[in-house]
């Protein structure tokens, strides 16, 4: 019998925010488990401090600037600069290329921020998570135009396809924790209404959620199957229940494609959870 290939989820809501619950971090994570092995997953989980405590001790490592691409893991006094750029979405959700993360400026700005910090030298980029290497790949290329050479990646967790792509280019690679193939790998976050959830929308300070039926897609971002995504849908809006403080504005925390950014966590939470009934 052929083994299934691990489904890894990667933690980061202790970064989250003071909206969540951290007393109910062990409840969201055990249920999410419950929830992904009954629709078939084999869930693989890479601890919050596996990854950050990593990365760390791999950047010690070198006298080179560190760049961020993501700035959970890493304390602010280890960075030297960041690229916050992500894959964006329209509002119908098709893909359209990349853009700036929630909360950071335009890439043009974050660019010349770069250049005047950076120019002229070798630098080690930190990412959380490279799945298929594109976006690191197209990170390397935009540095480059503004005389910025990566000298090495540093990964919390790499998948063997952007590991290959990287040994392609000559690029040296570090990491946490490695996987040669996946069913899939997605940050925790992912699956909570919380600050940097979700597919960008572009042009927009706002995201679409990775677990929502009619404002995201599932079955593509989070390879839920298909006849899974309501029930599994409404099970997230239940886990959420109990991880957030519902008395809090949603629009406090993030705006999120189909929901009220006026109404409350646990108003949204309930209208959501009308839908399909």
């Amino acid at each position: 019998m052929m083994e299934s290939k691990p489904y890894v989820i990667s933690e980061d809501l202790e970064t989250a925010g003071s909206y969540v619950e951290q007393g109910q971090l062990d409840n969201f994570r055990d249920t999410l488990v419950a929830d992904l092995e009954s629709i078939g997953k084999t869930v693989d989980w890479v601890s919050f401090s596996a990854i950050k405590n990593g990365i760390q001790k791999l950047v010690k490592g070198t006298n080179l600037p560190i760049l961020t691409l993501d700035n959970r893991y890493l304390d602010a006094d280890g960075v030297d600069a960041s690229f916050g750029m992500s894959r964006a979405v329209s509002r119908d959700l098709e893909d359209a290329g990349y853009d700036p993360r929630v909360g950071y400026v335009g890439e043009t700005e974050q660019l010349d921020r770069i250049k005047q910090q950076l120019s002229g030298q070798e630098v080690v980029v930190v990412d959380d998570v490279l799945f298929s290497g594109e976006n690191i790949s197209w990170t390397i290329d935009k540095l480059a135009q503004i005389d910025v050479r990566v000298a090495a990646i540093v990964g919390g967790v790499v998948i063997g396809e952007a590991a290959h792509l990287l040994a392609e280019r000559g690029v040296e690679l570090e990491y946490v924790r490695s996987y040669e193939d996946v069913d899939d790998e997605v940050c925790e976050r992912d699956f909570a209404f919380v600050y940097g959830s979700g597919r960008k929308l572009t042009g927009e300070q706002a995201t679409a959620l990775y677990f929502d039926p009619q404002y995201g897609k599932p079955a593509q971002w989070a390879s839920i199957p298909q006849e899974s995504t309501i029930s599994f849908f409404e099970k997230n809006l239940d886990r959420n229940r109990s991880l957030l403080s519902g008395s809090v504005r949603l629009g406090d925390i993030g705006n999120f494609l189909g929901y009220d950014s006026d109404l409350t966590v646990e108003e949204n939470i309930t209208i959501a959870a009308s839908r399909y009934q």
